[in-house]
């Protein structure tokens, strides 16, 4: 049997013992990161940007590898001519980073490509 528990915090289990056991894989928001190597390959090669190696890390770093993040990014890049520019806004310390992507991103979108968002990994083809 195996039983999978999703939580923000660790519950109340005896979890060093269970690691110890090999009864426990413990799976953390480091580890579903995207590295930036792997962000150059999804933006670059997936998505098809053609993105500095600097600008990738700005975003890499600023998302913390979140793929979801580096997902609403490349859609907002899409069809702008002023990308370094909004790299570069992503640089900054812009506190509610998910509020603008989902206002000023993924509104923008027609409803067919905001519908994929919710369901599945966004679309950006």
């Amino acid at each position: 049997m195996h039983l999978v528990i999703a939580s923000r915090t660790d519950p109340p289990l005896p979890l060093a013992r269970l690691l110890v056991r090999a009864h426990l894989v413990k799976v953390s928001a480091a580890d579903l990161r995207f590295t930036p190597e792997e962000a150059v390959g999804f933006l670059n090669e997936i998505i098809g940007l053609d993105l500095s190696p600097q600008d990738v890390t700005v975003l890499e770093e600023r998302m913390e590898g979140w793929i979801a993040g580096l997902q609403l990014a490349a859609l907002g890049m899409q069809g702008r001519d002023d990308i370094s520019n909004f790299i570069a806004a992503f640089a900054g310390s812009h506190r509610y980073l998910l509020d603008y992507l989902a206002e000023e991103v993924l509104q923008k979108q027609p409803e067919s490509v905001r519908a994929s968002c919710y369901e599945r990994p966004c679309s950006l083809a």
